[in-house]
């Protein structure tokens, strides 16, 4: 994890996942509410700069965000998602 991360309470965060610099992982679903979610971020999943993922999202094992998404929905495992909103573009496979 580096330096600048919000990790929102209740954010589970797998071993080997990588998080860079100004990811916020929301957790208020319903601001200003008292319907906390967390995020869940898998196993050697990468969230690249300044990315969000808004409250309940599950980031799949060896996922990739793209720098910059807003991440509303879940990610595959393995997927490659990037933009605004955060869109499947393909697989990490086919970047390897």
């Amino acid at each position: 994890m580096h330096s600048n991360v919000h990790i929102g309470q209740f954010t589970k965060v797998k071993d080997y996942a990588w998080i860079f610099p100004y990811v916020v992982c929301t957790n208020d679903m319903y601001p200003p509410m008292d319907k906390l979610k967390g995020c869940t971020i898998g196993e050697y999943a990468i969230v690249t700069t300044g990315t969000i993922l808004l409250p309940g999202v599950e980031v799949g094992d060896n996922a990739l965000v793209a720098a910059g998404a807003v991440v509303s929905k879940n990610v595959n495992e393995e997927a490659v998602v990037m933009g605004v909103p955060a869109k499947e573009r393909g697989s990490v496979r086919d970047i390897r």
